[in-house]
């Protein structure tokens, strides 16, 4: 019991801090949260530096559970937490809550996102800090690859990597030279170790590996997006659209397209014999994810409960990963229909390209 060695007021209030930042540092933020405002709310007992001091802790707090709730994939509650540090705290965790804000914003294709990327990097530069400017960059780097205007990556992110490379931020650099790698202008930089390193190199396997280890749901599913497995490609898909990533669930879509999985318009018959003898449904529920729609879009779409949609989905990644869709790389053949009249091909107005 945090309180039962405390005498008096100074002692509750040193009591309740201590175990506030013991929960902090062994991750538990909800139960360090909870401590900070019991303490920040005994007003009286409170020097007016003590409580700005633990105001700073506490926003701090709220700044590291919003970062492990985006690699957790629970973007609401780091919405949440960098949001009430925005509205209320120094200018310099503002400045944070609003980075990570920009990086979940960009990440669900948000029509606010541009504004907070931003106000971001204007930020960065006006403190003139140079690990803030090139975490900045690197936010509005990965917002600018995801909309799809690679020509701006090399601008946005080509001197921040220099500087950042120059004085080994390893925080920050790595990253920076992946995302100028992945829009086509390659930098020389060291490839030992880290995940974006390894992505970078073309080694997408090892760094999901790596993300996957440290939680991290959203690149993992960035890695497997860049593999030529129809197996990891859905997979990518499956979680991209599950963590509400619409613009790179939008772009693995389309790679797997081009592995000639799904490619299926509306118009005439689909086969009877699909491609790894998915039935009918499996094949539409396959068809409508690879065109970028979310599970949701699904669901409504073919007037099916979303648990459906998840089954059929899992369905088609045992498949792929049983080898049944074709090896990496390969262009899965798309059979010429045995029944062109099929009467539930011909009631859901389908056309098959072989």
């Amino acid at each position: 019991m945090v309180l039962e060695h405390a005498r008096e007021p100074a002692d509750l209030v040193g009591t309740i801090t201590t175990a506030a930042r013991d929960a902090a540092a062994d991750g538990a933020y909800r139960e360090a949260a909870a401590h900070y405002r019991l303490v920040l709310e005994s007003a009286g007992l409170l020097t007016p530096g003590e409580r700005s001091r633990l105001l700073t802790e506490y926003a701090r707090l709220r700044l590291d559970r919003s970062r492990v709730d985006i690699d957790r994939g629970a973007w609401d509650d780091a919405v949440e937490a960098a949001s009430a540090v925005l509205r209320t705290s120094s200018l310099p965790h503002r400045c944070t809550a609003l980075e990570l804000l920009a990086r979940v914003g960009s990440r669900r294709g948000e029509a606010s996102a541009a504004d907070l990327v931003a106000s971001v990097v204007a930020h960065s530069h006006e403190s003139g800090d140079l690990e803030y400017m090139a975490r900045a960059a690197a936010v509005a780097a990965e917002a600018a690859w995801l909309t799809g205007d690679h020509s701006a990556v090399a601008g946005i992110a080509l001197g921040p990597f220099t500087d950042a490379y120059h004085v080994d931020l390893r925080s920050v650099w790595p990253e920076l030279g992946y995302w100028l790698t992945r829009a086509g202008h390659i930098v020389a930089m060291s490839t030992a170790g880290g995940p974006f390193q390894l992505l970078a190199s073309g080694n997408w396997r090892e760094a999901a590996e790596l993300w996957a280890r440290a939680g991290r749901r959203y690149e993992t599913a960035m890695a497997w997006s860049e593999s030529d497995s129809p197996e990891h490609l859905l997979k990518a898909v499956e979680e991209l659209d599950s963590l509400g990533a619409k613009p790179l669930a939008r772009i693995a879509g389309q790679r797997l397209h081009q592995l000639g999985i799904g490619q299926i318009s509306r118009g005439a018959a689909v086969p009877q014999n699909h491609p790894a003898d998915l039935d009918h449904s499996e094949f539409e529920v396959l068809r409508l994810l690879v065109e970028g729609l979310t599970t949701d879009e699904i669901a409504r779409q073919l007037t099916i409960p979303v648990p459906a949609v998840d089954k059929y989905v899992a369905v088609v990644i045992d498949r792929l990963s049983a080898g049944i869709l074709g090896q990496p790389g390969q262009v899965i053949p798309q059979a010429a229909p045995q029944n062109p009249a099929d009467p539930v091909c011909e009631a859901a107005g389908y056309e098959f390209h072989g």
